[in-house]
């Protein structure tokens, strides 16, 4: 405490201690007896300081976890994002500049949080959304599977997970190819069938043969999707299921006023 009392005796007021504070020329002695203020703005100013010791940083970070997180320093970050608390790791994890030596680290993670955070940035490397395929958790795959940065290549893996809900993710994502989508039109899975007929790349032929499902919320996602031919409205408008004739009617009156 003894810079502390000096920059009392200096009869300094707390503006210029929280000047101190955020001031990145503050040697780091002093930002660590600041850490220590009573004034929570000056704590979250050292917090915030890149010139701030690894130690006083994680004691300030279950506080301050997103001051921790921006700090520009990467060495810090990545320091951080080994021996942090959980709620710093998480946070790290969310962030929008994650290289790929911090993004591979926090797939590694013991936290199943933390993995489906990284699993989930729209920010994470491929090749870290690649590693992630194999992870013990159907969470952090349904992410990965729901992620709209993921391959092509990813996604023709993750479509063969055992977890109905990892697949049901993969067919909902946009950039998940036609091949696909008409593969698994034939699932046995009501699921799977509803997201092929709701997705914007299933070709109208397999729409077609989707059309005489016997699940009507299937028949009901076809009447939506906009790949469906007049042809097949016009099936769909005579259903069985008097939702389903709703639907296809309204789509049809919507297509003849364009």
């Amino acid at each position: 405490m003894f810079l502390l009392k000096f920059l009392d005796e200096k009869n300094m007021d707390i503006k210029q201690i929280r000047q101190h504070a955020q001031d990145e020329n503050t040697l780091p002695e002093i930002l660590t007896e600041l850490a220590k203020s009573k004034d929570r703005l000056t704590r979250q100013y050292v917090a915030s300081n890149p010139n701030a010791p690894i130690k006083i940083l994680s004691k300030l970070s279950r506080e301050f976890p997103e001051e921790i997180v921006a700090n520009p320093v990467e060495e810090t970050v990545t320091k951080l994002a080994k021996d942090c608390s959980d709620d710093v790791r998480r946070t790290i994890a969310s962030r929008n500049n994650l290289s790929e030596e911090i993004a591979n680290g926090l797939a590694k993670d013991r936290s199943v949080k933390i993995r489906q955070q990284i699993a989930k940035n729209l920010h994470t490397p491929i090749n870290t959304l690649k590693a992630l395929i194999d992870d013990c958790d159907s969470g952090v795959k349904k992410l990965v599977a729901g992620n709209p940065n993921t391959t092509v290549t990813i996604l023709e893996t993750l479509i063969h997970d055992r977890d109905l809900r990892v697949k049901k993710c993969v067919i909902d994502n946009p950039k998940t190819p036609a091949a696909i989508l008409k593969t698994w039109a034939a699932s046995s899975q009501d699921l799977i069938r509803i997201g092929v007929a709701e997705h914007h790349k299933t070709p109208s032929a397999t729409l077609d043969k989707l059309k005489s499902d016997r699940n009507k919320n299937v028949r009901k996602a076809v009447a939506r999707n906009r790949n469906t031919t007049l042809e097949i409205l016009a099936t769909l408008a005579k259903n069985e299921d008097e939702m389903v004739t709703k639907i296809a009617t309204r789509t049809i009156n919507r297509i003849n006023k364009l």
